[in-house]
C-alpha cells in the first residue's frame, strides 16, 4: 500500500475494510498506526531507530486474526498452512 492519507486494506475477495493505516518514516524514526473498525482496536508502533515497523504491524495483524478465529471457535490454518488446534 502507498498513500498520502489513510490507506485502507480490504479483505481479499470482499469490500470489507480489515484495517486502515497511516505510516511513515524519516531517518532514525519509523511508525505505523492501524485502526480495525470491526473491533475498535488501535495498534500504534513507534520506533526511534530505523527498523521494520511494518513487519511488526503485520505480526500484530496475524495475532489479531488468530484471536478472532479462536473467539469464533472456527478452525484456521497457521503460517505453515496446517490446521491449527483450537485451545481456549
Amino acid at each position: 500500500m502507498m498513500g498520502y492519507a489513510f490507506e485502507f486494506a480490504l479483505e481479499p475477495g470482499s469490500c470489507r475494510i480489515m484495517y486502515m493505516q497511516k505510516d511513515g518514516g524519516n531517518p532514525g524514526v519509523d511508525g505505523v498506526l492501524r485502526y480495525y473498525p470491526d473491533t475498535g482496536t488501535v495498534v500504534a508502533i513507534l520506533a526511534n531507530q530505523d527498523c521494520n515497523v511494518w513487519d511488526m504491524a503485520n505480526d500484530v495483524h496475524e495475532a489479531l486474526k488468530e484471536l478472532a478465529r479462536r473467539k469464533s471457535g472456527t478452525k484456521g490454518q497457521n503460517r505453515e498452512g496446517k490446521t491449527a488446534p483450537l485451545t481456549k
